[in-house]
């Protein structure tokens, strides 16, 4: 007899209202050992903490270092943190990881960063959009009917021209992009 028909004879011997209160005690006993795992497993910011006494030193050393005691892997580009990152002096005494990089990225202007996960991504400040104005004028071509928009994308504070900036007429969805002397054209028919 095999393994299957052993089980199947045993089982079948017990009560079906008993069988049915084990099955039930398994179920919640996985349950339980499931939910038991998963926040062994969880790894928050704020659950990690983190010791760190440095003065003026190097952010990437600094990055190290607390990879060292999280655990947390950090993506960043070294020419880039050369290039961008200011000297680090900071004083944690088990300060969540979360505190700590929201002290460490403040101090630097030119960088920022995300967390997903156990990874820290490292990166340059996308620089803010220019605030710009547009001259424009439209009209239509009297031979062909059509209609034409035309401008020039300037910015407001130094009347410099704005290049890569998208133009959309959203009742007939055309786009065009300014180019380097700011200036755009977009023709269409009007039905």
């Amino acid at each position: 007899m095999n393994f299957y028909h052993h089980v199947v004879g045993i089982l079948s011997s017990i009560p079906r209202q008993t069988r049915w209160r084990i099955f039930m005690r398994v179920q919640l006993i996985l349950i339980s050992i499931f939910i038991l795992l998963a926040q062994l497993q969880a790894t928050d910011l704020r659950a990690q903490r983190v010791t760190l006494h440095v003065k003026g030193q190097n952010l990437q050393q600094v990055l190290k270092e607390v990879r060292k005691q999280t655990g947390y892997d950090f993506v960043y580009s070294p020419e880039t943190l050369n290039a961008n990152a200011q000297p680090v002096t900071i004083a944690a005494n088990n300060t969540p990881v979360a505190d700590l990089l929201k002290q460490l990225f403040a101090a630097q202007s030119r960088l920022q960063y995300t967390v997903d996960q156990n990874t820290v991504v490292v990166r340059v400040k996308k620089e803010p959009n220019p605030t710009g104005t547009i001259e424009m004028r439209r009209y239509q071509d009297a031979e062909t009917k059509e209609w034409i928009i035309e401008g020039r994308v300037i910015d407001i504070e130094t009347k410099e021209p704005i290049e890569g900036v998208t133009i959309r007429l959203k009742e007939d969805n055309l786009t065009t992009q300014s180019d380097r002397n700011g200036n755009f054209r977009i023709i269409y028919l009007r039905k």
